[in-house]
């Protein structure tokens, strides 16, 4: 689907914002951190809202990933990294939605060689660490199996990802998964300016009206009231810092007196 890319956007704003010359006080990289966040953020904002109204998402922002590798710790780490149990890696950053919105599903890969499901037939069903699968291996109805798996979320050790750990896959020689997900782009994640921006064109207008309002207000702020810890200016050989400290320490003297 062909939309506005990053250049334009970007340049757009930088050029409204009258920044475009040498030494302007915004660059392009600086430009392209708002544009992204507040693109995920009218992003998180129309997933949120439908999902309240309906209970539910749809295909909005959607992804489909497939092939995606299951994998097996070989060794138990702290935090969160557990010897024996069979994951995936989520392949993008999702968006933090209710009860693990984010995902929209997961199954098989019915082009798995050892898979004999077909497409969308299994999908796993989302859990919740400690008592919540305590609960389902007690139930022989919900018991986790190839048939009937499930899934739970936690932080990867070093913070870069979402580890989805599998329940019912133990004996199952099925090696990759399918996943949908409503995910967001982060800056480092833009390779090319002429990335398309993943919003639709009648929230472009939106975007630039954040960026360029939050833009104008950085840019209003006077010099006088940033603290840059550059004050050298002394007074009878006391710095400005010194004075506003002892007129501190002398005003709570003064209380407790």
């Amino acid at each position: 689907m062909a939309g506005y890319t990053y250049r334009e956007v970007v340049y757009d704003i930088w050029q409204s914002l009258k920044q475009n010359f040498d030494d302007g006080e915004l660059t392009i990289a600086q430009v392209l951190y708002h544009v992204s966040v507040s693109a995920n953020r009218l992003k998180f904002q129309h997933l949120d809202k439908e999902y309240q109204e309906s209970g539910s998402l749809g295909g909005d922002y959607l992804r489909i990933y497939s092939n995606i590798p299951i994998q097996v710790s070989n060794s138990s780490t702290n935090p969160n990294v557990i010897k024996g149990n069979k994951y995936i890696m989520l392949p993008a950053r999702i968006l933090d939605l209710p009860k693990d919105g984010g995902i929209k599903f997961i199954t098989y890969n019915h082009l798995d060689p050892n898979c004999c499901y077909g497409p969308n037939q299994v999908n796993f069903t989302r859990t919740t660490p400690g008592f919540g699968i305590q609960r389902l291996y007690a139930n022989p109805y919900e018991k986790p199996s190839e048939a009937n798996p499930y899934y739970y979320l936690v932080e990867d050790e070093d913070g870069n990802g979402v580890r989805v750990y599998l329940l019912g896959m133990e004996c199952s020689n099925i090696s990759t998964l399918r996943v949908g997900c409503y995910s967001y782009t982060t800056a480092s994640d833009v390779k090319s300016l002429d990335d398309v921006v993943d919003l639709p064109e009648h929230l472009i207008e939106v975007l630039k009206y954040n960026v360029i309002s939050l833009g104008k207000f950085v840019l209003s702020t006077a010099d006088d009231n940033i603290n840059d810890g550059q004050d050298t200016t002394t007074e009878g050989g006391i710095s400005r810092a010194e004075q506003l400290y002892q007129q501190q320490v002398t005003q709570q003297l003064q209380g407790g007196s």
